[in-house]
């Protein structure tokens, strides 16, 4: 039975909105541009598209994502909530909750976590495991759909030097590989439920698991020209930095530097 298939009558089988219809190819230029291009002409929400390989992958910031064939999952969802534009901030976090949580289904280890403002991580070294990628269209005020991108190290065992032992993977941690369609039907249920939360009442209602899963909480960072001490999410997603001089300051956008 070929991955599309079982990963279809996974979603069957668990009553999912997400995963409905799929998409699953070898290769592709980006599953964000498959779901964009998808959502532009009507796909529904819960539209996903699943790529072996990509060819121009991308991450936050314009940023590469680079993954060896058929090893890892990347997969882009259409979603199309009925929220103010305004919540969507917080989501790539929500996100990462929820990639999280399946992967603690799979590897119980409490040292993986969640680094603001949009990635899954493992260990004090903050070796990445996964990666997340909102994109979305706002039109009269309105969302008219958001696309949401993970990529996520399943299989993968060598990386790049370039990456080195910035990056880490499941089957490094758990020193086994994983069916990628049963890791991505664990993933979709995760994102149900989260979603539902997440659209109908804001990050407020997930921030207790944020506090818990946050990578960053007491480490020493720098935010563009802010610097001090990480002091956890706000419910807008900003991260609360407590600056030496005890001032606390809110940053909700910009690359994150780990000092200490």
């Amino acid at each position: 039975m070929n991955a599309l298939r079982y990963l279809e009558q996974l979603v069957e089988s668990r009553g999912l909105r997400l995963g409905r219809p799929a998409v699953w190819v070898a290769e592709t230029d980006s599953t964000n541009d498959d779901a964009r291009d998808g959502a532009r002409h009507g796909a529904p929400h819960g539209s996903l598209w699943v790529a072996d390989y990509q060819l121009h992958g991308r991450g936050r910031m314009g940023r590469t994502w680079a993954s060896s064939s058929a090893d890892n999952l990347l997969f882009s969802i259409v979603m199309r909530p009925l929220c103010a534009p305004a919540m969507l901030p917080p989501l790539a976090l929500a996100v990462g909750l929820a990639v999280r949580s399946a992967v603690l289904q799979s590897i119980d280890d409490s040292h993986l976590m969640v680094k603001w403002p949009n990635d899954v991580v493992f260990g004090p070294s903050l070796q990445k495991l996964a990666g997340v990628l909102i994109e979305s269209v706002i039109a009269d005020g309105r969302i008219a759909y958001v696309v949401v991108g993970v990529g996520l190290n399943v299989n993968q065992i060598d990386f790049s030097r370039e990456v080195g032992e910035r990056a880490t993977s499941m089957a490094i941690l758990a020193k086994h590989t994983f069916d990628r369609a049963l890791v991505l039907a664990d993933i979709l249920a995760e994102l149900d439920r989260m979603s539902e939360r997440f659209f109908s009442y804001g990050f407020a209602a997930l921030l207790d698991e944020m506090q818990r899963a946050d990578a960053l909480a007491g480490r020493n960072v720098t935010v563009g020209d802010v610097s001090g001490t990480a002091g956890g999410i706000e419910s807008n997603g900003a991260l609360r930095v407590v600056q030496d001089d005890g001032t606390v300051a809110l940053c909700a956008s910009h690359e994150v530097i780990v000092r200490g």
